[in-house]
């Protein structure tokens, strides 16, 4: 069965990394885990060998401005919110995430914005998000990495959506995937 890894990546040595496993077509959750550095992260997407990495962090850096053009459109078009990238912390973010795409270059790799995604899809928070599509989260640990838990999820929920043929890929200056619009109002 296709897997997908979902990563809510952390900016080196300033926190925890989640990370999670989905099978794309029956949305089951085989995995949730937490890392701390790099290293780990690779291990563990090699360990589970996915068809597709679902990232929560930028994978590359505008040429000018605060923002892609890749995130330009998902703000105009969808209502995707981001930090700009010329934030200190999210060009740390971003030099993270470049950093990993570079240990992943025979995977697919996108980039999606858990929060933004769930707005996109209607549902009213991540959670709820997971819960629209399916996923139980009983599973996911309590205590502060819970939130990155949960990001993480979201990120390989979306690219199971895109599995399914249920997403919105803009393939440009940034491979970023959100669930298609409306999607948790359909009645």
């Amino acid at each position: 069965m296709p897997k997908v890894v979902g990563v809510d990546l952390a900016v080196p040595h300033r926190g925890v990394t989640g990370l999670a496993v989905v099978e794309a077509r029956t949305r089951r959750v085989v995995d949730l885990a937490l890392a701390r550095d790099l290293g780990e992260v690779v291990g563990f997407i090699r360990r589970w060998g996915p068809h597709l990495v679902v990232v929560d962090a930028p994978l590359s850096l505008p040429i000018t401005g605060g923002f892609r053009a890749a995130e330009r459109w998902a703000m105009k078009a969808l209502g995707a919110r981001f930090l700009p990238l010329s934030l200190r912390s999210m060009q740390a973010l971003a030099e993270a995430g470049i950093t990993l795409r570079r240990h992943l270059l025979w995977l697919d790799v996108f980039e999606t914005h858990p929060s933004s995604a769930a707005r996109i899809a209607g549902a009213d928070s991540v959670p709820g998000l997971l819960r629209c599509l399916g996923y139980r989260t009983k599973a996911v640990p309590g205590g502060s990495a819970r939130r990155h838990v949960m990001d993480a999820l979201a990120a390989a929920a979306v690219g199971a959506l895109l599995s399914e043929g249920l997403s919105l890929l803009y393939g440009g200056d940034a491979a970023l995937v959100f669930p298609r619009p409306g999607l948790c109002r359909r009645g």
